[in-house]
């Protein structure tokens, strides 16, 4: 992914953050249960490294999460607020739909079943790539 594409992508993600975070104020009472209302984007390359919004309610930013795709933890996860979670995705080795799981350092977890699916994109022609061949009209 570019530069480009990927601050696009990071924007697009804040922007989302920002509605949802809006619309799900009042979902869950503070000390509530945890819960996963939506994820995006839902799916993203095998190799990884991908950013994802994770956008539920009574995320603390006092404790620890741990979030998995699948058997294989994020790299990262950032609490943004108490509606959003931002995660990097791991590598995966076949495509295909996996759970993705937020384990809470205190005890809870969530699970969301096909919540997020592996794609290879490797043979996927990206915008600025080079491409050789004829055109028709």
């Amino acid at each position: 992914m570019s530069f480009a594409n990927h601050f696009r992508t990071t924007l697009v993600l804040f922007g989302v953050s920002t509605l949802l975070a809006g619309l799900s104020i009042g979902c869950g009472e503070e000390g509530g249960e945890m819960a996963i209302l939506d994820v995006m984007p839902r799916e993203g390359s095998i190799v990884g490294d991908q950013p994802v919004q994770i956008t539920g309610v009574n995320f603390r930013s006092d404790i620890g999460y741990r979030v998995y795709f699948g058997n294989k933890k994020a790299t990262s996860v950032t609490v943004i607020n108490p509606e959003t979670l931002v995660v990097v995705t791991p590598e995966h080795i076949e495509e295909g739909p996996v759970e993705i799981t937020v384990l809470a350092d205190n005890g809870p977890a969530f699970s969301v079943q096909g919540g997020y699916a592996y794609v290879d994109q490797a043979n996927a022609v990206q915008p600025g790539d080079e491409t050789r061949g004829n055109l028709a009209y």
